[in-house]
């Protein structure tokens, strides 16, 4: 399982990352964002694993489930997550059911996708697609990776901001 970051520190990072006059910022530094980015690093759901994530997942975090980070409790989360009709009385769950669409249309296929930090299956096209198919993942030049993560400590030691940064054109 990749390294996890907390919501919280990812959720300040994000206005640093993406700075003013990004497009579509509002959608990709607001705490939707930071969340979806953690549910997507605490499933696994990182570019080359072959694991991806459904934004109805984010819905079904809590706060509770968030504080397992071992990678056995991740696991089965993520399994759980996308079991047909699992989790439907979940309590504490960040956001309501419903609360997919702006996961899916504003955080990520107007924001995360559009600047290149989460990526889409190759060859699907999301209309034939069932919905319960995940077909996101982070993108891999955004991912931290341990040795990255070990740079960007280095580079936010010496200058205050994270050194993580999207994928560039």
């Amino acid at each position: 399982m990749p390294f996890l970051i907390p919501a919280a520190t990812i959720a300040k990072w994000l206005p640093e990352i993406f700075p003013e006059g990004t497009a579509n910022r509002t959608y990709i530094v607001r705490q939707m964002a930071a969340r979806t980015i953690f549910v997507m690093l605490y499933a696994g759901a990182v570019e080359g694993t072959n694991r991806w994530l459904r934004p109805d997942q984010v819905t079904k975090m809590t706060d509770s489930q968030a504080a397992k980070t071992d990678d056995r409790s991740r696991e089965k989360w993520a399994v759980e997550s996308v079991t047909p009709g699992g989790m439907k009385q979940l309590r504490g769950r960040w956001y309501a059911a419903n609360t997919r669409e702006p996961i899916r249309d504003e955080t990520l296929r107007v924001g995360l996708v559009a600047v290149g930090a989460v990526v889409e299956r190759t060859g699907c096209r999301p209309l034939l697609l069932s919905p319960d198919m995940p077909w996101r993942a982070i993108s891999s030049r955004f991912c931290p990776s341990s040795k990255r993560l070990q740079l960007n400590r280095l580079r936010s030691s010496q200058n205050g901001k994270p050194g993580i940064s999207p994928r560039t054109p």
